[in-house]
Protein backbone atom coordinates (compact mmCIF):
# COMPACT_ATOMS: atom_id res chain seq x y z
CA UNK A 1 0.00 0.00 0.00
CA UNK A 2 1.32 3.49 -1.12
CA UNK A 3 1.38 6.65 0.77
CA UNK A 4 -1.59 7.56 -1.57
CA UNK A 5 -3.39 4.64 -1.04
CA UNK A 6 -3.64 4.93 3.11
CA UNK A 7 -7.21 5.81 4.33
CA UNK A 8 -7.62 9.35 5.92
CA UNK A 9 -9.88 9.22 8.78
CA UNK A 10 -11.70 12.00 9.81
CA UNK A 11 -14.53 11.09 12.90
CA UNK A 12 -13.70 9.69 15.70
CA UNK A 13 -15.54 7.02 15.97
CA UNK A 14 -14.12 5.50 12.79
CA UNK A 15 -10.82 5.94 14.34
CA UNK A 16 -11.70 3.98 17.33
CA UNK A 17 -13.56 1.52 15.48
CA UNK A 18 -10.02 0.37 13.47
CA UNK A 19 -8.05 0.54 16.88
CA UNK A 20 -10.85 -1.86 17.89
CA UNK A 21 -10.46 -3.80 15.12
CA UNK A 22 -6.67 -3.95 15.37
CA UNK A 23 -6.75 -5.37 18.79
CA UNK A 24 -8.16 -8.64 17.82
CA UNK A 25 -4.80 -9.56 15.87
CA UNK A 26 -2.76 -7.17 17.31
CA UNK A 27 -0.99 -7.49 20.77
CA UNK A 28 0.45 -3.63 20.38
CA UNK A 29 -1.71 -0.89 18.63
CA UNK A 30 -1.12 2.77 19.07
CA UNK A 31 -1.78 5.98 17.16
CA UNK A 32 1.96 7.63 16.18
CA UNK A 33 2.47 11.08 15.91
CA UNK A 34 5.61 12.52 13.43
CA UNK A 35 6.84 15.54 12.57
CA UNK A 36 10.71 13.85 12.55
CA UNK A 37 13.36 16.38 13.00
CA UNK A 38 10.81 19.39 11.62
CA UNK A 39 10.55 22.81 12.70
CA UNK A 40 7.36 23.57 14.57
CA UNK A 41 5.98 25.15 11.81
CA UNK A 42 6.01 21.41 9.78
CA UNK A 43 2.74 19.67 10.01
CA UNK A 44 2.92 16.39 11.81
CA UNK A 45 1.74 13.18 10.35
CA UNK A 46 -0.88 11.72 12.44
CA UNK A 47 -1.55 7.39 12.33
CA UNK A 48 -3.27 4.35 13.71
CA UNK A 49 -0.13 1.61 13.86
CA UNK A 50 0.50 -1.96 15.05
CA UNK A 51 3.44 -3.51 16.40
CA UNK A 52 5.25 -0.23 16.75
CA UNK A 53 5.49 -0.43 12.73
CA UNK A 54 5.33 3.16 12.21
CA UNK A 55 6.66 2.85 8.50
CA UNK A 56 3.61 0.78 7.66
CA UNK A 57 -0.13 2.51 8.94
CA UNK A 58 -3.48 1.35 8.76
CA UNK A 59 -4.70 4.58 8.42
CA UNK A 60 -3.84 8.10 9.28
CA UNK A 61 -6.07 10.78 11.17
CA UNK A 62 -6.68 14.63 11.57
CA UNK A 63 -5.46 16.16 13.99
CA UNK A 64 -8.82 16.85 15.71
CA UNK A 65 -9.12 13.33 15.85
CA UNK A 66 -5.78 13.08 17.35
CA UNK A 67 -6.30 15.23 19.88
CA UNK A 68 -10.36 13.58 20.43
CA UNK A 69 -8.66 10.37 21.04
CA UNK A 70 -5.82 11.75 23.66
CA UNK A 71 -8.93 14.00 25.66
CA UNK A 72 -11.11 11.55 25.78
CA UNK A 73 -8.37 8.67 27.20
CA UNK A 74 -8.93 6.09 24.42
CA UNK A 75 -5.17 6.04 23.88
CA UNK A 76 -2.62 6.71 26.76
CA UNK A 77 0.04 9.40 27.30
CA UNK A 78 2.80 9.70 24.98
CA UNK A 79 4.89 7.08 25.96
CA UNK A 80 7.94 7.45 23.55
CA UNK A 81 11.43 9.12 24.70
CA UNK A 82 13.12 10.45 21.54
CA UNK A 83 15.25 13.67 20.52
CA UNK A 84 13.04 13.63 17.51
CA UNK A 85 9.39 15.31 17.42
CA UNK A 86 7.32 12.08 17.79
CA UNK A 87 4.61 10.66 19.85
CA UNK A 88 3.36 7.38 20.48
CA UNK A 89 -0.23 6.64 22.36
CA UNK A 90 -0.84 2.97 23.25
CA UNK A 91 -4.36 1.64 22.50
CA UNK A 92 -3.23 -1.76 23.58
CA UNK A 93 0.12 -2.73 25.19
CA UNK A 94 1.47 -6.18 24.99
CA UNK A 95 2.09 -7.57 28.27
CA UNK A 96 5.32 -7.74 29.96
CA UNK A 97 7.88 -10.36 29.08
CA UNK A 98 8.50 -13.21 31.77
CA UNK A 99 12.10 -12.69 32.97
CA UNK A 100 13.79 -15.81 33.13
CA UNK A 101 17.28 -15.02 34.62
CA UNK A 102 19.51 -12.04 34.03
CA UNK A 103 20.30 -10.00 31.08
CA UNK A 104 23.38 -10.01 29.40
CA UNK A 105 23.49 -6.27 31.02
CA UNK A 106 23.46 -7.46 34.74
CA UNK A 107 25.79 -10.18 34.39
CA UNK A 108 27.97 -7.89 32.60
CA UNK A 109 27.97 -5.33 35.43
CA UNK A 110 28.20 -7.66 38.26
CA UNK A 111 31.70 -9.23 36.70
CA UNK A 112 32.81 -5.53 36.31
CA UNK A 113 32.12 -4.24 39.35
CA UNK A 114 33.25 -7.45 41.14
CA UNK A 115 36.64 -6.54 38.86
CA UNK A 116 36.48 -3.13 40.14
CA UNK A 117 36.20 -4.27 43.71
CA UNK A 118 38.81 -6.69 43.63
CA UNK A 119 41.77 -4.50 41.39
CA UNK A 120 41.45 -1.57 43.48
CA UNK A 121 45.36 -0.76 42.16
CA UNK A 122 44.27 -0.69 38.32
CA UNK A 123 43.27 2.98 37.08
CA UNK A 124 39.37 1.53 35.55
CA UNK A 125 35.81 3.31 35.72
CA UNK A 126 32.87 2.10 34.14
CA UNK A 127 29.57 3.20 32.59
CA UNK A 128 26.71 1.42 33.00
CA UNK A 129 23.27 2.78 31.02
CA UNK A 130 20.27 3.25 33.34
CA UNK A 131 17.45 4.18 30.47
CA UNK A 132 15.90 7.64 29.05
CA UNK A 133 14.08 9.70 31.76
CA UNK A 134 11.65 12.71 30.88
CA UNK A 135 13.48 16.41 31.60
CA UNK A 136 12.54 20.08 30.98
CA UNK A 137 14.55 20.29 28.00
CA UNK A 138 13.87 16.81 26.33
CA UNK A 139 15.02 13.65 27.03
CA UNK A 140 17.36 12.70 29.41
CA UNK A 141 19.84 9.83 28.54
CA UNK A 142 21.23 8.62 32.16
CA UNK A 143 24.32 6.85 33.21
CA UNK A 144 25.29 5.00 36.76
CA UNK A 145 29.13 5.07 37.11
CA UNK A 146 31.67 2.93 39.07
CA UNK A 147 35.32 3.26 39.66
CA UNK A 148 38.94 2.40 41.35
CA UNK A 149 40.57 5.03 43.72
CA UNK A 150 43.56 4.87 41.16
CA UNK A 151 41.60 7.16 38.65
CA UNK A 152 41.73 10.33 40.61
CA UNK A 153 44.40 11.44 38.61
CA UNK A 154 42.20 11.56 35.50
CA UNK A 155 44.25 8.32 33.41
CA UNK A 156 41.74 5.04 33.28
CA UNK A 157 40.73 2.53 31.68
CA UNK A 158 36.90 3.21 30.67
CA UNK A 159 34.75 0.36 30.25
CA UNK A 160 31.14 0.40 28.78
CA UNK A 161 28.62 -2.70 28.66
CA UNK A 162 26.21 -3.12 26.48
CA UNK A 163 23.90 -5.83 25.40
CA UNK A 164 26.32 -8.24 23.57
CA UNK A 165 30.06 -6.14 23.91
CA UNK A 166 31.99 -4.38 26.40
CA UNK A 167 32.84 -0.86 25.11
CA UNK A 168 37.07 -0.59 26.37
CA UNK A 169 38.98 2.56 25.91
CA UNK A 170 41.95 4.08 27.35
CA UNK A 171 41.54 7.59 28.56
CA UNK A 172 43.59 10.73 29.72
CA UNK A 173 42.50 14.38 31.40
CA UNK A 174 41.43 16.83 28.50
CA UNK A 175 40.50 20.48 28.14
CA UNK A 176 36.84 19.56 28.73
CA UNK A 177 37.16 16.52 30.56
CA UNK A 178 38.67 12.60 29.95
CA UNK A 179 39.15 12.07 26.53
CA UNK A 180 40.25 8.83 24.61
CA UNK A 181 43.74 8.40 23.81
CA UNK A 182 44.33 7.82 20.07
CA UNK A 183 42.04 8.61 17.25
CA UNK A 184 40.33 4.97 16.65
CA UNK A 185 36.85 4.27 18.50
CA UNK A 186 37.08 2.26 21.54
CA UNK A 187 37.52 -1.68 21.15
CA UNK A 188 34.51 -4.04 21.52
CA UNK A 189 35.05 -7.46 23.47
CA UNK A 190 32.23 -9.36 22.09
CA UNK A 191 30.34 -11.57 24.07
CA UNK A 192 30.14 -15.91 23.69
CA UNK A 193 26.82 -16.32 21.55
CA UNK A 194 24.81 -19.03 21.02
CA UNK A 195 22.11 -19.16 17.77
CA UNK A 196 21.93 -15.57 18.31
CA UNK A 197 22.06 -14.93 21.97
CA UNK A 198 24.54 -14.13 24.26
CA UNK A 199 25.75 -17.28 26.64
CA UNK A 200 25.39 -15.70 29.66
CA UNK A 201 26.85 -18.26 31.82
CA UNK A 202 29.90 -17.92 29.59
CA UNK A 203 29.96 -14.29 30.02
CA UNK A 204 30.20 -15.29 34.03
CA UNK A 205 32.72 -17.44 33.95
CA UNK A 206 36.19 -16.97 34.04
CA UNK A 207 37.16 -17.21 30.72
CA UNK A 208 35.72 -14.16 29.82
CA UNK A 209 36.77 -12.72 32.88
CA UNK A 210 40.28 -13.58 32.19
CA UNK A 211 39.94 -11.94 28.89
CA UNK A 212 38.39 -8.88 30.17
CA UNK A 213 41.37 -8.26 32.45
CA UNK A 214 44.09 -8.83 29.50
CA UNK A 215 42.27 -6.07 27.58
CA UNK A 216 42.38 -3.75 30.50
CA UNK A 217 46.03 -4.09 31.10
CA UNK A 218 46.66 -3.47 27.16
CA UNK A 219 44.76 -0.35 27.51
CA UNK A 220 46.62 0.31 30.74
CA UNK A 221 50.19 -0.31 28.91
CA UNK A 222 48.83 2.50 26.35
CA UNK A 223 48.18 4.65 29.55
CA UNK A 224 51.27 3.95 30.77
CA UNK A 225 53.07 4.71 27.31
CA UNK A 226 51.03 8.18 26.65
CA UNK A 227 52.24 9.20 30.45
CA UNK A 228 55.86 8.72 29.02
CA UNK A 229 55.61 10.52 26.12
CA UNK A 230 53.71 13.71 27.73
CA UNK A 231 56.53 13.89 30.40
Amino acid sequence: MTVDQIRLIDTTDAAVALLNELAESHDWVSVFWDRGWGDSGQTAEISIIADGNGQQPHAHITPDVYKALVAAGVVGENTLMTYKARRVHDFKTPPPVEKTGPSSGEVAEQLIRGIIRTFPEKPIAAEFYRGVERGPHGPKVCHEYDETHATEAGWFVLLIPGHSDVAISAQRPGFLGPEMIGDKPADCLAYSQVDGEVDVEVLAGTDFRQQLLAAIDEKIAVIEAAKAAAR
